[in-house]
């Protein structure tokens, strides 16, 4: 059990980071809040089933949820939103068909959420030529249209000069530039000459 709360405390605190630019100081009650969110896992889903992974994409789903509304007014994202029996039971409850966008949404874009930092096996398994692909079939939406790169700045990786999209799109110059600010790292591997 404590290799799963392992997993929900530094996933969570991870995630907080990203938002609030700060660490979260867990305390007792919160520990135990994680504890009795793991029991009550084990009675829905087997732990063999539960790796970094699920829990990756399960507080993905829980974070975009709250992230677009507007919470504002309660300040930030409590962890108990995220583990109470309401969120189990809301996540339980998904449309699982759009599970696939989960990797694109508005927490992951907004926040700048990279699969592979929380994920070991992705970094020593990352395949470049799949993700490209991926964002290849966004890019085609609408290619060379306003409506296109806009759908481009939301739900890919942005300017990839491997991508035959990337190379012909006439907004690439843009997209590179928006790249270059938003993620530095990422633009100095792709576009270092």
């Amino acid at each position: 059990m404590s290799s799963h709360k392992d997993k929900v405390i530094d996933l969570y605190s991870h995630f907080y980071r990203k938002l609030y630019k700060r660490d979260y100081a867990f305390q007792r009650k919160d520990v135990r809040e994680v504890e009795a969110f793991v029991s009550r896992l084990d009675k829905i889903i087997s732990p063999h089933s539960r790796g970094q992974r699920w829990y990756y994409y399960y507080f993905i789903y829980q974070f975009n949820y709250w992230c677009a509304l507007d919470i504002k007014a309660f300040d930030k994202v409590r962890l108990q939103w995220l583990i109470g029996k309401k969120a189990v039971d809301r996540y339980f409850g998904r449309n699982k068909e759009f599970d696939f966008m989960l990797d694109r949404c508005g927490f992951v874009i907004k926040y700048h959420i990279i699969r592979s930092e929380f994920l070991q096996e992705e970094k020593e398994n990352f395949n470049p030529s799949v993700a490209r692909g991926i964002d290849d079939r966004y890019r085609a939406l609408y290619f060379n249209q306003g409506e296109g790169f806009v759908r481009c700045l939301e739900q890919t990786s942005l300017y990839d000069p491997k991508s035959l999209y990337c190379l012909r799109c006439k907004f690439k110059v843009d997209c590179k530039e928006i790249l270059k600010s938003s993620n530095e790292k990422l633009y100095s591997v792709r576009c270092s000459s």
